[in-house]
């Protein structure tokens, strides 16, 4: 992955270790949890208690005019299936540590679920 020049190293850093393929090493799955990426030098300077607390304000706070509302992102045309192509050997390659097993053993642990039937859903399924 290439990420842009401009962007903050210490970004790119956490960016890599939240992406990271193996969920022995992932930033997020680790034995310290959320607080591997709470500590990471991006968020150095945050304070943390405060935003919990509600005890500062955000540094925008968008304009919207119901929950549903998107007019804060960008459009993009829908794809046309027909136009696509299928993704390369090569770039296949870059996925080739992910599985499912994977994801959905994340999946359970996020939901509190303590066993993994291999299904796809919430915790409702």
């Amino acid at each position: 992955v290439e990420y842009p020049r401009h962007m903050d190293s210490k970004a790119v850093s956490l960016i890599k270790k939240v992406l990271t393929a193996d969920l022995t090493k992932r930033h997020g799955c680790l034995k310290n949890g959320v607080t591997d990426i709470q500590k990471a030098k991006w968020f150095a300077k945050t304070n943390w208690k405060a935003i919990l607390s509600e005890s500062i304000s955000p540094p925008y706070i968008p304009t919207i005019d119901s929950p549903g509302d998107t007019q804060n992102f960008d459009e993009y045309p829908d794809s046309d299936p027909g136009s696509l192509k299928p993704v390369s050997a090569t770039d296949q390659e870059a996925f080739e540590e992910f599985d499912e097993i994977g994801f959905r053993e994340m999946d359970a642990t996020a939901t509190g679920d303590k066993e993994d039937k291999g299904e796809a859903g919430g915790p409702e399924s």
